[in-house]
């Protein structure tokens, strides 16, 4: 599509790796920018553009975090982090931890245009599609 690139930031190297050879397979490794980062540090979006208008992603549910009693300020930092940096982009998100993510997206006045019930990896997760 013209000359817009996507950008996959992960972690986790092994995931990024992972995200590769999905890239591979569709046949868009070379429209997408794979970035190693924190996506709840500001820093992390400096290889980015500003000019982001769309945004999908996949964040931790919380099952296997580390800690899952850290999800909701997992969940606080990365939703403020990401309005400061791309406010009036569209964001579709998809979560295993419902309440946590409402919370956060309501501490940071992002309104919910819509979300459903889905199965996801055997796990019930709901998705949203928000306006930063």
């Amino acid at each position: 599509v013209g000359n817009e690139r996507a950008f996959c930031i992960d972690i986790s190297p092994k995931h990024i790796e992972g995200a590769k050879l999905n890239a591979l397979s569709g046949r868009v490794l070379d429209a997408v920018n794979f970035i190693i980062g924190d996506s709840t540090r500001s820093e992390t979006f400096k290889e980015t553009s500003h000019n982001v208008s769309y945004i999908a992603l996949n964040p931790p549910y919380g099952m296997r975090f580390h800690n899952p009693k850290k999800i909701p300020q997992f969940y606080e930092t990365f939703v403020k982090t990401i309005k400061e940096q791309f406010s009036g982009a569209y964001m579709a998100l998809i979560t295993g931890s419902p309440n946590a993510m409402e919370q956060a997206l309501s501490k940071y006045d992002v309104k919910i245009a819509r979300s459903f019930w889905v199965m996801h990896g055997g796990i019930r997760a709901k998705i949203y599609l928000v306006k930063l």
